[in-house]
């Protein structure tokens, strides 16, 4: 070191001023030698002298031996203080060796003593997502509870529980598991229009072990503007009680997940060309003349647009992309980034890489997986965002070459100070885009060519407001006219209808995890509120037990071919 050099150079110097110091004292002596034998001589000569009457030169000696003392104390005093010089030099180069050690020591530990704060504060902040993870969970399931035990207040009358008893089910306690009396059912013995498909049941099962049974029935169904006869389920049990205080779940997924018994989702029951089992036109239907829905939410409602999509509601033009599956509404996703850091780092760049993404009403998170996708990527996406989380920042993905922002505002969620950002499940190596996404962009569901869906995506116009719960939509569908001059189309007059694209108010829970909105079945109609989920096929309504008399029934051996027009 610096220290160690310097204190070397002065230790040489040292010597050479001693060595100089012992030459300096050995020309002395012999200087004193010489005088000396010149004074003996000298004295010889001045014994002469005397004996001859000469001076004398004692006197002269002794003032030179004088002399020559006095210079050699001076030189000796010199020496040292030159020496005790050179030793307070040595003596502060130590100090500072010694304080320069010391200082580096003091920078380690206290290097150390800041890596085990940040440790400790880093097993402090899981601790405290875990916590707010457990309050959300304890926060959602408080509000079901609420929220079913409103519903069976005013459900629960001596008509309803009388005629509970021809399911056999045992009573048990709200929240605790599904209980029938929360529910709104369908009575088909007050439908006319009701017929029952004979032997013909159905199991609803879902990825959550969710299980929900009872028997096939057709009836008019209406969405919105739209109605038509077609097949549904009618529920008589379920093992979820997610399902208290709803009175069922509308499928608006594709019909190739949809069950054998029940092979068309009402979106393609309520199309002009519908194709399947109800491929005949009865008197008593409005049909869609387009097979298209899109769906949007924002802060306190969701709206689903049925026969297309509104371009009032989005800040852009649509753009369309293909579907990687014809059982569920999947597409390719390149890229995931936060803050500008790449999620889906790809070890292999040379070629194109995505995972697939299902777009999924039935899932409220950004759902993103927490594995390397099969040696596929260098980081688990899950576990990077979790390290780098900040708030303020968006995400961005790319959907087959199409960049879209997620902003914070809506992956954050501001009640439980916690992300709405979830880890997908070991079996399942993609993304789920849920009510995040929808707040985000607005998707349409393009599904003209079952067997080649379109999905459209666009941001969605904050300044937009959907249809409020409760209020009525001023749809007017253009008019087909024939006459002598031929065939025109006659346009609403008034400019306020929102041609050919009916909106639907949708409700929201209280915890934000479902979409609810109004179907009616029968005639007279029986109004019901269900769940809406894009991730099954099937529309199933809790049901009481079908009337032995009174309605037409449909043997199985009646039904007409199957059409496969439109499929």
């Amino acid at each position: 070191s610096p220290a160690l050099r310097s204190l070397r150079f002065h230790i040489a110097s040292l010597r050479q001023r001693v060595m100089a110091i012992q030459v300096r004292l050995g020309v002395w002596v012999v200087a004193v030698m010489i005088f000396c034998g010149g004074w003996w001589q000298g004295a010889e000569c001045s014994r002469s002298a005397r004996k001859s009457g000469a001076p004398s030169f004692l006197d002269e000696y002794t003032k030179a031996k004088k002399g020559i003392d006095e210079e050699e104390q001076s030189l000796q005093a010199r020496l040292h203080a030159e020496i005790n010089t050179d030793f307070a030099h040595l003596g502060g180069d130590f100090d500072s060796l010694r304080k320069h050690h010391s200082k580096k020591t003091v920078q380690h530990s206290s290097h150390k003593v800041n890596e085990l704060v940040k440790q400790r504060q880093k097993e402090a902040l899981h601790v405290k997502i875990q916590q707010h993870k457990s309050n959300v969970r304890q926060l959602a399931h408080r509000r079901l509870v609420a929220q079913a035990t409103k519903r069976a207040k005013q459900a629960e009358h001596a008509k309803s529980v009388a005629a509970s008893s021809d399911i056999s089910q045992s009573p048990v306690g709200v929240g605790d598991s599904f209980d029938i009396r929360t529910v709104h059912r369908f009575d088909p013995g007050q439908s006319l229009s009701f017929a029952r498909e004979l032997f013909e049941t159905f199991a609803l099962s879902y990825a959550d072990t969710s299980l929900m049974t009872g028997y096939v029935g057709r009836d008019i169904v209406q969405l919105g503007h739209y109605y038509a006869m077609t097949r549904f389920g009618c529920a008589l049990d379920c093992n979820d009680a997610h399902f208290n205080g709803v009175d069922g779940i509308l499928g608006l997924g594709l019909p190739d997940a949809a069950l054998p018994s029940i092979p068309n989702p009402l979106i393609f029951a309520l199309a002009t060309d519908r194709g399947g089992l109800e491929g005949a036109n009865y008197i008593n239907e409005r049909p869609l003349h387009q097979r298209k829905f899109a769906f949007l939410s924002t802060g306190s409602s969701a709206e689903l647009q049925l026969g297309g999509y509104d371009r009032a509601s989005t800040n852009a033009d649509m753009v369309y992309v293909p579907t990687t599956s014809t059982t569920e509404y999947s597409v390719n996703v390149q890229s995931l980034t936060f803050g500008g850091i790449e999620l889906l780092n790809w070890k292999d760049k040379a070629r194109p890489n995505a995972i697939p993404a299902i777009l999924d009403t039935g899932t409220t998170c950004l759902v993103i997986p927490d594995s390397d996708l099969g040696g596929r990527v260098h980081d688990r996406p899950y576990s990077k965002f979790s390290s780098i989380m900040t708030k303020g920042m968006s995400f961005y993905i790319t959907i087959d070459g199409h960049l879209f922002e997620i902003p914070f505002q809506f992956w954050w969620q501001s009640v439980n100070h916690a992300p709405c950002v979830q880890k997908t499940p070991p079996s399942y190596e993609g993304i789920l885009l849920g009510d995040v996404v929808f707040q985000s962009l607005v998707v349409e569901f393009d599904l003209t060519k079952p067997h080649k869906p379109i999905i459209g995506v666009a941001p969605r116009n904050p300044l937009y407001v959907p249809v409020l719960p409760g209020s009525g939509d001023a749809l007017k569908i253009p008019l087909i006219k024939r006459s002598a001059q031929g065939v025109f189309v006659e346009e609403p007059r008034k400019s306020k209808y929102r041609h050919g694209v009916d909106h639907i108010p949708v409700q929201l829970n209280g915890g934000r995890t479902e979409y609810l909105v109004n179907v009616s079945v029968g005639s007279p109609r029986q109004t019901f509120t269900v769940l809406v989920d894009t991730g099954s096929s099937t529309l199933a309504i809790f049901a009481r037990q079908p009337p032995k008399h009174g309605n037409l029934r449909v043997p199985s051996q009646e039904r007409g071919p199957r059409r496969s027009r439109g499929r």
